[in-house]
């Protein structure tokens, strides 16, 4: 697995991130496969915060076909393009045509009064069920 540090993290308030099942998608620096078009989502689970980003493991397409929805009925992280399930909490592929899981974001919680998160970097893919 591989893992990349910023060379400056990415600010993003908590209030900001929407509960699941919506996410919210954003562009962010050296992502990992050098493209900077690509975007990851975010979105919460209760008090906790998940982000990937959004290129499947099977053809390295945008999993969301560009209209933000993410999620199967389940829950679950959705392929749109091919129908690959991946965990909505550790990113791991447990269905479909990729060999891979995603691409998680590396961040720390803020002690601020507007509750914050820093986006540090990423780390991936994750390994499969």
């Amino acid at each position: 697995m591989r893992s990349h540090t910023f060379s400056e993290p990415v600010i993003l308030s908590v209030q900001s991130i929407p509960e699941h099942p919506s996410a919210i998608r954003m562009r962010l620096p050296e992502p990992p496969n050098g493209d900077p078009d690509d975007e990851a989502f975010l979105y919460r689970i209760g008090p906790d915060i998940f982000g990937f980003f959004n290129r499947c493991g099977h053809v390295r397409m945008p999993m969301d076909l560009d209209d933000g929805k993410f999620f199967d009925l389940e829950g679950m992280i959705i392929c749109r393009v091919h129908g690959a399930r991946f965990d909505e909490y550790s990113g791991s592929c447990v269905m479909g045509p990729s060999p891979v899981g995603l691409y998680r974001l590396l961040f720390d919680r803020l002690d601020s009064p507007e509750s914050s998160i820093q986006i540090t970097g990423w780390e991936g893919p994750i390994p499969p069920n």
